[in-house]
């Protein structure tokens, strides 16, 4: 009975008053053209391709009777290509273009959201020397939501032991229903970077997500309207070489969202491979997860919550970059995850053009 109202539960929050955060990383790094638009381009080389995956929460519903699999509940994708011209306006500036896609599956039901978005960002030196730079950056696409609702479960489904299909459910519950509908957003961001010393720099970020605040309800002409909020992003760090091999990279992220606020906040410690230009090298690092909700809510959300002790760690060589992170949850709900929060696995590589190589301009190493 219990997963009966928990699915009613989940359908009509998410309908009729969604205040859901968006997915988020514990690698925010890692998928730089979702989290700022003004990153599109900000890399050491002509093109860039990217990838990522995160699973979720799969300890805590594993056994629900509707997902026998024990596959995450929560499992978030998200794939980029982007690129660097060597000119544009002015001599040191340059243009960065790509394309980014994100999917996301929630629960057995396959509550899901996948997109599309384009963006375009100028990076302009702010010195001849090309050492300080301010990006501007600009972002737009489609999102489709879907629900599979032959797999949810009503009252009128219960047949006294568990979930029946054969049985009827309300028709009424239908009525103006769109199970697969499309959304179409809009995002900016700006992005300010520096270089210090020979191998030292340091970045600060702002962007702000869904200016157009699209209509995320399965209602359609219902009258019933779920204006998704804004989503703020605010991220920095700075890489502090110490001598010749090793390094330090302190970083930070904000976000807020609704009535949702989340910060991961920590440090990465790297060392090199070669006493040459090239970054390869090893990086193990720990993030700390805080976040606060609605205070007024029923379930009297605290203003600051702990979350999740992150393990992120990186490998870099010959322009490929590997990655791998655990979260260890250590809040509220730390019982009924056993502490199994989520992972998450990522790779990018960072190419030239042949007889075109990168150019004029600095970029920061995340």
């Amino acid at each position: 009975m219990k997963r009966i109202i928990l699915l009613l539960s989940f359908i009509t929050c998410v309908t009729m008053l969604s205040r859901a955060q968006d997915p988020q990383y514990s690698m925010f790094y890692a998928s730089p053209l979702t989290l700022n638009p003004a990153m599109t381009g900000a890399f050491s080389g002509n093109y860039r391709i990217s990838g990522i995956f995160r699973g979720q929460w799969g300890s805590v519903l594993a056994g629900n009777a509707l997902d026998k699999k024990g596959t995450p509940t929560f499992r978030t994708y998200s794939a980029a290509v982007d690129f660097r011209t060597n000119k544009a306006f002015m001599d040191g500036d340059a243009f960065g273009f790509g394309l980014a896609m994100q999917a996301d599956k929630a629960g057995a039901v396959n509550f899901g959201t996948i997109g599309v978005l384009g963006s375009l960002a100028y990076h302009k030196a702010l010195n001849r020397r090309a050492t300080q730079v301010i990006t501007l950056g600009f972002q737009g696409g489609v999102w489709q939501r879907s629900l599979n609702t032959s797999l949810l479960c009503f009252g009128t489904n219960y047949d006294g032991t568990g979930c029946n299909y054969t049985l009827p459910t309300d028709p009424s519950l239908y009525q103006q229903f769109d199970d697969k509908f499309l959304m179409y957003d809009v995002n900016f961001g700006l992005l300010w970077y520096m270089k210090m010393m020979d191998r030292g720099n340091a970045y600060l970020g702002f962007a702000m997500h869904h200016v157009n605040r699209y209509d995320e309800s399965f209602y359609k002409g219902s009258g019933t309207e779920a204006k998704v909020p804004y989503k703020f992003v605010g991220h920095g760090g700075v890489t502090i070489p110490i001598g010749d091999f090793f390094s330090v990279s302190p970083k930070f992220v904000v976000l807020y969202q609704g009535v949702q606020w989340q910060t991961n906040l920590g440090t990465d410690a790297k060392v090199k491979f070669f006493d040459d230009e090239s970054e390869d090298g090893f990086s193990l690092g720990i993030l700390y997860r805080i976040n606060g909700g609605d205070t007024k809510a029923v379930w009297k959300d605290r203003v600051i919550n702990s979350e999740s002790v992150i393990i992120p760690a990186k490998l870099e060589y010959k322009h490929i970059t590997l990655g791998i992170s655990y979260d260890i949850n250590v809040g509220h709900d730390k019982l009924a995850s056993r502490s199994k929060g989520a992972w998450e696995i990522f790779a990018a590589y960072q190419g030239f053009f042949p007889g075109r190589k990168a150019k004029t301009l600095f970029c920061p190493r995340w």
